[in-house]
């Protein structure tokens, strides 16, 4: 019978096992897992992700109906409650350091813009992403509705964000370009302070 890997199984492997394994005993939480891996929910996350997928409910049943593919991604199905145990207790620095890995990775390959500028060129752009005010009363924005802001700093040598920070809405973009992350170095140009992954 003829194997034919899929697509999914294809984006996965842009991702260096090596590197990842790395990454998981730096960002070790004890006892290692014994069944559900970091590698199980990061495939489970980005699947969710990339099939726009509306719940946990949603996402766990969507894998699980496709069973049969799951073992060329190297991952079973696993149970709702699993699942988000896993999200709820895992810190997320260890996705923020695999995020940094790979985008320094995608920087040399990214393409170039055909402008020439005496400095780099950057453009800051935020958006508000509504959120339920009953479920999020942390979030408040206006009386009925919750939200938070994504602001995001476009490289435009090779079109990569270049930063991103979650803020509370009401915050303007300004405020948040000057101000440092803990994984993040501070570049000058053209006088104006950017922070760079």
């Amino acid at each position: 019978m003829a194997h034919c890997n899929t697509i999914f199984h294809h984006m996965l492997r842009l991702i260096p096992r090596h590197h990842f394994s790395k990454l998981e005993r730096e960002h070790g939480t004890g006892r290692p897992p014994r069944t559900f891996s970091r590698w199980h929910q990061l495939v489970h996350l980005v699947f969710m992700q990339v099939t726009s997928r509306a719940s946990l409910r949603d996402g766990v049943a969507a894998l699980k109906a496709r069973s049969s593919n799951l073992y060329h991604l190297g991952v079973r199905p696993v149970a709702r409650s699993t699942f988000a145990d896993a999200n709820n207790r895992r810190p997320a620095s260890f996705f923020e350091a695999l995020f940094g890995l790979m985008y320094r990775r995608c920087q040399p390959l990214a393409p170039k813009h055909k402008f020439r500028f005496k400095n780099k060129l950057f453009s800051l752009d935020a958006t508000v992403v509504s959120l339920c005010l009953s479920l999020f009363p942390w979030a408040s924005f206006r009386r009925t509705k919750g939200g938070i802001k994504l602001h995001t700093l476009l490289d435009h040598d090779g079109y990569l964000p270049a930063f991103v920070a979650i803020s509370p809405a009401r915050e303007p973009d300004i405020k948040r370009a000057p101000q440092p992350q803990p994984t993040q170095r501070l570049h000058r140009r053209g006088g104006l302070r950017l922070h760079r992954l």
